[in-house]
């Protein structure tokens, strides 16, 4: 695999992982983001603890609509998570 290729991949499973510890979180996320100002406020909650997302992984989250948070949407993110674990791993 190349470099950059690689680099790719591995930074989509960071925002689907991220995106899955998102919907794990549940309500408790949506509220704490519901409370802000603003995108930009927004963000640094989410990066801040108690959820201690980065900024790449925060904007993906920010980003999701709600319509994503489906039974067929997190399985679709736990595909693609699974089918970018073996790419890495099969390189």
């Amino acid at each position: 695999m190349e470099e950059f290729e690689r680099f790719k991949a591995e930074t989509r499973l960071k925002v689907v992982t991220g995106l899955l510890r998102a919907q794990d979180l549940g309500w408790p996320l949506v509220a704490a983001v519901e409370r802000c100002n603003d995108k930009a406020e927004a963000r640094a909650v989410l990066m801040d603890p108690p959820f201690g997302f980065d900024v790449l992984e925060a904007e993906h989250v920010l980003d999701r609509t709600l319509g994503q948070r489906t039974k067929l949407g997190v399985e679709s993110l736990d595909e693609e998570r699974d089918s970018l674990i073996a790419l890495l791993a099969g390189e």
